[in-house]
């Protein structure tokens, strides 16, 4: 695993703003115990990501994005691709897997779930590559 860099992509939809989410990154980061290697790119949408042939076709098929929360309820999936939804956080981890990052991820995303006004309003997917396959982390 050596020189191995594990990478991941988080595609979310939030009312919070860009903004808030850069300066509420810290207290994230922190809430969710993230390792000080892993280093987070937040981009507004995936018009500057370098994806490959395979994550492009996902990133544009048509599926449910939608986290349910239990204080919220069960509530239907939306359908859409995910090229669609607002934000994405790139995440690169030295030194680990493309799962290790997106478990990373995931736990920051679950701590960003809490900076929208409306929790119905927030959806998000994980993915990363795992032997040469995409695989959302669930």
């Amino acid at each position: 695993m050596e020189n191995q860099t594990g990478t991941a992509y988080a595609f979310f939809d939030s009312d919070a703003t860009k903004q808030k989410i850069k300066r509420s990154m810290p207290q994230v980061i922190e809430n969710a115990n993230t390792p000080r290697q892993l280093e987070l790119l937040l981009h507004e949408n995936t018009g500057n990501l370098q994806l490959d042939k395979k994550l492009q076709q996902i990133v544009r098929t048509p599926r449910s994005s939608r986290i349910l929360h239990s204080k919220v309820g069960v509530d239907a999936p939306e359908v859409a691709p995910l090229e669609d939804l607002k934000y994405v956080l790139e995440a690169k981890y030295p030194n680990a897997t493309n799962e290790e990052a997106a478990n990373e991820l995931g736990d920051v995303m679950n701590y960003i779930s809490y900076l929208n006004v409306n929790p119905l309003s927030f959806k998000c997917k994980v993915v990363y590559e795992k032997g040469g396959k995409y695989l959302f982390r669930e």
